[in-house]
């Protein structure tokens, strides 16, 4: 009786138990709080390089610009002109020769040793020379012919004898006469700078400038 009683009792509560479990989930609790985050790992070792990729294709030439308008012409350069100095001494003059017409004059060859293998006389070239007595009061530079008065008693003239290749040096007592120079009275040394302008540019220059002005020549050829 008892053993029966036991049975009800648990088939009773197995019942029970059946009836109030569903077979649904239940709802989802609250979300927990994000834990910390770890430690960064380790950098990993890098990778090898990759190979280089091929050139590309050379791209099109642009167009050519426009030209530029032509400057105007420069001024001729020392290209054109060339500068030479000679020092004459009181005993290089040619002691004495006759001109014509009872006039006689030292003078000095130029070699062409002196003027770089071109002769005073060369067509291609217009001569312009500046001489300075040495041994003398006055010793200012000028353009040949040159006249240097001595005590207002005669003069000294140096000319260009270009068509002989030379210059000659005489004595004047009232401008046109001519006698050699006494050794005792000739200067010490006589410097002459010889330009040799080739005759395109010196007529160039010439529109210019005064070729007669030493200052003028050399800061327009450029050339000391």
């Amino acid at each position: 009786m008892r053993i029966f009683k036991s049975k009800i009792v648990l088939i009773t509560l197995l019942a029970a138990l059946s009836f109030n479990c569903s077979p649904e989930d239940g709802k989802d609790g609250l979300q927990g709080e994000q834990g910390i985050q770890g430690e960064q790992g380790e950098q990993g070792i890098q990778g090898e390089q990759g190979e280089q990729g091929e050139q590309g294709e050379q791209g099109i030439q642009g167009e050519q610009g426009e030209q530029g308008e032509q400057g105007d012409p420069g001024i001729d350069g020392n290209a054109n002109v060339k500068k030479y100095t000679i020092t004459i001494a009181n005993t290089d003059w040619n002691n004495g020769v006759h001109g014509g017409d009872d006039n006689v004059f030292n003078f000095y060859d130029v070699p062409e040793s002196l003027t770089g293998g071109i002769r005073l006389s060369d067509p291609q070239y217009l001569v312009v020379a500046y001489g300075a007595p040495t041994g003398f009061e006055y010793n200012t530079k000028k353009h040949l012919p040159y006249t240097l008065g001595i005590d207002d008693i005669y003069g000294i003239k140096f000319e260009m004898g270009v068509n002989r290749d030379r210059i000659m040096m005489f004595k004047t007592t009232n401008g046109w006469n001519s006698a050699t120079v006494p050794l005792a009275q000739r200067p010490t040394t006589f410097i002459v700078d010889i330009f040799m302008i080739e005759v395109k540019a010196a007529n160039k220059a010439q529109a210019k400038i005064n070729l007669n002005n030493y200052s003028e020549l050399v800061e327009y050829f450029k050339i000391n």
